[in-house]
């Protein structure tokens, strides 16, 4: 399992989830809370690839935006969990 925490500035986001987007793929978007046992328990060494969003996010015509950090978590099925 490879899992990287980095940031390539030549690839857009919508390239990113081109990238990662298959039918087995899974995304968890997720604050970023590094320091908790949540993200060491289901986020660190678990997803495939783990993607810091760079700012605030704001949804919507949302006047505030989030007051913490987010990230979008990538799991992929094993090699030889795929079905058939």
């Amino acid at each position: 399992m490879r899992t990287g925490a980095h940031y390539e500035p030549s690839l857009n986001f919508r390239e990113y989830i081109d990238r990662f987007c298959t039918p087995n793929a899974r995304l968890l978007l997720a604050h970023a809370r590094t320091d908790t046992r949540w993200f060491h328990d289901w986020v660190y060494g678990k997803a495939t690839d783990i993607r810091f969003i760079k700012g605030r996010l704001k949804f919507g015509d949302g006047r505030q935006s989030a007051p913490f950090p987010s990230l979008v978590a990538v799991y992929m099925p094993l090699t030889g969990d795929a079905p058939g």
